[in-house]
């Protein structure tokens, strides 16, 4: 890995870390003048995966402008099967996540989301567009919540946001070198990574990314074979008197339980909610519901085997 794309999650966070970069890029995306931002602070100086499984996936980067307006970065490179329903949960959470017990509603901030796509989402050529609250006569009802959806792969214009696209998709330093651009943010973001490029810092983020991955394949492959071992023991059980072939199955099946439900817990343990747990591993929210309404009087110990059980005499 010798070149800085920025539709690498660790690359984009190190670009918008710049401050000239970043106003320049909400300036672009929001249709504000320049000279109209003061600052635009970073919430969170890291990233929030919210998958366990990240898989060049979602880097999601917290903003505050100089009026409090909330502002949050998502870059999606992979297809999501359902992001306008995970973008909106998301919009909502940030928009209600201020307003404690005791607070009133003038406490809310005007939020803003933008997701940079590199699949197509929308129907239609548009690379850019925007959402807001308004109804068929287009009268506005609030202008508390935004929504932009940025798509890498739709055709390009020449607009300051096509001229960001097209540094997503640059794919070489030749063509990063060859990139041509009047935009003074563009050009900062260009020298950034550059200097990435040239540097031995992409080599251990590879290094890195993949010694987790190793890991996280190690910890899993682990996690599936007890619980397929454990599953092939009662399903052979019951083998004996349903017949061998149909005992592997239910084994096999049992197995899978067993490891669905061993990772359910380990997130239940962390605190996170039902829905979180589903998203992160890619499972039917409702069989997700299901095994979390169990587990809870199982807390805090969480015996995987009773839960199993339990869940399959339902």
């Amino acid at each position: 890995m010798n070149f800085a794309s920025l539709k690498d999650d660790y690359v984009f966070k190190e670009v918008i870390s710049d401050e000239y970069v970043r106003k320049q890029f909400i300036s672009d995306v929001m249709n504000i003048p320049m000279e109209d931002i003061r600052e635009v602070r970073i919430r969170n100086s890291f990233l929030r995966r919210r998958r366990a499984r990240e898989k060049e996936g979602i880097l999601d980067i917290a903003l505050s402008l100089n009026d409090d307006t909330k502002i949050d970065i998502e870059l999606q490179i992979r297809p999501h099967k359902e992001w306008d329903k995970r973008s909106l949960f998301y919009l909502a959470r940030m928009y209600s996540e201020d307003l404690k017990s005791g607070h009133d509603y003038g406490r809310l901030k005007k939020c803003v989301s933008i997701t940079i796509l590199d699949f197509d989402l929308l129907s239609g050529d548009d690379n850019h567009s925007v959402f807001k609250l308004r109804n068929e006569k287009k009268m506005v009802y609030s202008d508390l919540l935004e929504l932009h959806v940025i798509e890498l792969c739709k055709p390009l214009g020449n607009g300051a946001v096509d001229d960001w696209i097209r540094l997503f998709n640059v794919k070489s330093r030749e063509e990063l070198e060859m990139m041509k651009t009047e935009n003074a943010g563009i050009r900062r973001a260009i020298e950034l990574m550059r200097e990435m490029s040239l540097s031995g810092y992409l080599r251990e983020v590879a290094e890195d990314k993949e010694k987790r991955r190793r890991d996280r394949a190690a910890e899993d492959a682990y996690v599936f074979d007890k619980g397929v071992e454990k599953g092939l023991e009662q399903g052979i059980e019951q083998g004996i008197e349903q017949g061998l072939e149909q005992g592997l199955k239910r084994g096999h099946e049992l197995g899978a339980l067993e490891t669905m439900t061993t990772q359910i817990c380990n997130k239940l343990r962390k605190g996170k909610p039902i829905e979180v747990i589903s998203e992160e591993l890619e499972t039917d929210p409702e069989k997700v519901r299901k095994i979390c309404e169990i587990a809870k009087d199982f807390a805090p110990e969480y015996d995987v085997k009773a839960i199993c059980d339990a869940y399959c005499k339902r």
